[in-house]
């Protein structure tokens, strides 16, 4: 076990290292219809550091949705994370995750918990890092972990904690697009742009 996640914090190093910068921009659908957009960024500061962004504007029939989530990795592991979402212009859910000795101090909506396992992949790299060999991942707004498999080739299905699936599909090591299915309506990403 100790192996295997010294060989993930390697390979995510790594992956980082190779990129110094890289923005990605996602057009939004709800059904048909173009919703909103979603940028990720990832921003590699220094040796061993660097950041995610993911932030989204969505607005359909009478609700706006804006969701703001930032992380920051130091050697391969997660150092700190945030997630914020609003709808309407009111603060639906915050999440707060902090490194603390060896574990990490989670708060979600005021609560706080405790998790003493080490996260090296969360769910802002998805977009920006295929997750190939991976069997979790942290989620920055649930503020804890959930199952991903390959379901076939650059094709994964994310688990999130509330029963819904995610999907998503690569190329080149990107996300291209994600998928998941509400009660309400089908909502996908379709990547537009990348930049370096």
């Amino acid at each position: 076990m100790a192996f295997k996640i010294m060989f993930y914090i390697i390979l995510l190093s790594w992956s980082a290292n190779q990129v110094k910068a890289q923005s990605l921009t996602y057009h939004i659908f709800i059904g048909k219809k173009q919703a909103g957009t979603l940028k990720a960024n990832m921003d590699k500061l220094s040796n061993g550091l660097f950041t995610l962004r993911l932030e989204s504007s969505t607005a359909f029939t009478l609700v706006k949705i804006y969701t703001l989530m930032e992380a920051e990795y130091r050697n391969g592991q997660l150092w700190s994370a945030s997630n914020m979402q609003k709808v309407n212009g009111k603060i639906k859910t915050i999440t707060q995750t902090k490194r603390a000795g060896e574990e990490y101090r989670i708060t979600a909506d005021g609560e706080e918990n405790l998790l003493k396992k080490n996260i090296i992949f969360s769910v802002s790299m998805l977009y920006h890092i295929e997750p190939e060999g991976i069997s979790s991942v942290f989620s920055e707004r649930f503020g804890e972990f959930c199952k991903i498999r390959k379901t076939s080739e650059h094709h994964y299905e994310l688990e999130m904690p509330d029963g819904k699936i995610t999907r998503y599909i690569y190329k080149n090591g990107i996300c291209t697009e994600m998928q998941s299915d509400h009660t309400m309506a089908n909502i996908r990403l379709i990547l537009q742009t990348v930049s370096k």
